[in-house]
């Protein structure tokens, strides 16, 4: 019985494949990712050798609406956005309206 790769191996042995001549976009095909994958696997592996091509968990590292507790002397607001000026009526732009021309029937 023949065991399959894993998931660490099969992204090594792509790494290995793009570093020993091979184009992305060929084994991007072959192991059928986009080829920003591979990208991200060879400079993972660049960086952390091995222990890069791990699973890494997508979970964020904080949580904005979990924040700690803060006293009001701790909390500090941001300014308010400048305002837009008010739209002018067209009259003031030194702008007229056209008349029509009377129809004649």
């Amino acid at each position: 019985m023949l065991v399959g790769l894993g998931v660490v191996e099969q992204r090594y042995k792509a790494v290995m494949e793009a570093l020993d001549g091979a184009t992305v976009i060929d084994v991007a095909r072959r192991d059928g990712v986009v080829r920003q994958t591979v990208h991200d696997w060879l400079r993972r592996d660049a960086s952390h050798r091995l222990a890069g091509l791990v699973d890494r968990s997508s979970r964020p590292g904080s949580c904005p609406h979990q924040a700690l507790h803060l006293t009001g002397s701790q909390v500090r607001f941001l300014p308010a956005p400048p305002r837009r000026p008010a739209l002018m009526p067209l009259e003031s732009c030194g702008t007229r309206r056209r008349s029509r021309a009377p129809v004649s029937i």
